[in-house]
């Protein structure tokens, strides 16, 4: 029985494509069942009639395509395949267990898995974790989106740190014109960082 609330790696009977794009097999994330009458309105006459809803209705699963279900609060390990890249050995998943909600918390729990095995993650190759305290750095911070996390990371942060600090972006050169200058950054992105910096209580310089 699904405990609703609990965290489950659902395993499906059909691929699905997930808003990236890609196709997908597996789910992970907060279950909870519901009859289809109260999610959807109607009963089928057809299929099953209760579905699964995935991080509060963010992906909702037909119960006649659940084949697996396993609780977990663990995020699910990436297997991988290997490439090389200018001399640096890159990640190639091999399976596909889509997230719905994925944070920089999930994110960074599933790096740190990455790093202990040797793998520098796509789009981030120069990511270390030498010296690296997984008790400090932004982050731990729920609210602070993927995207900016990436720009400061690739940007600022000190020797390629997965656990850098506001501050630490700073002392490496982080100021509001040096961020706007960066490749795909926008106005939104710069409130968020502008709004991070109040919340931490760091002055951010303007040059």
């Amino acid at each position: 029985m699904i405990q609703n609330g609990k965290n489950y790696l659902l395993t499906l009977d059909n691929w699905f494509v997930a808003p990236d794009g890609k196709e997908y097999m597996a789910v992970w994330g907060k279950c909870t069942v519901r009859q289809c009458s109260e999610a959807l309105g109607f009963n089928p006459t057809r299929s099953s009639n209760w579905i699964v809803e995935v991080d509060d209705g963010k992906m909702i699963v037909a119960g006649c395509q659940l084949h697996f279900a396993v609780q977990t609060d663990e995020p699910p390990k990436i297997q991988l395949g290997t490439y090389t890249s200018d001399e640096t050995k890159l990640l190639r998943p091999v399976n596909r267990i889509y997230i719905p909600s994925m944070n920089i918390n999930t994110f960074m729990s599933l790096t740190w898995d990455l790093l202990d095995r040797g793998f520098a993650p796509k789009n981030n190759q120069n990511l270390s974790k030498q010296g690296a305290d997984t008790d400090r750095g932004i982050w731990r911070r729920s609210d602070v989106s993927m995207k900016l996390y990436r720009q400061l990371l690739n940007g600022f942060s000190p020797n390629g740190r997965p656990d850098f600090t506001l501050q630490d972006c700073i002392d490496n050169g982080l100021t509001v014109q040096a961020f706007i200058n960066r490749r795909n950054v926008g106005k939104h992105l710069l409130f968020e960082l502008e709004d991070l910096c109040k919340k931490e209580n760091v002055k951010l310089p303007n040059e």
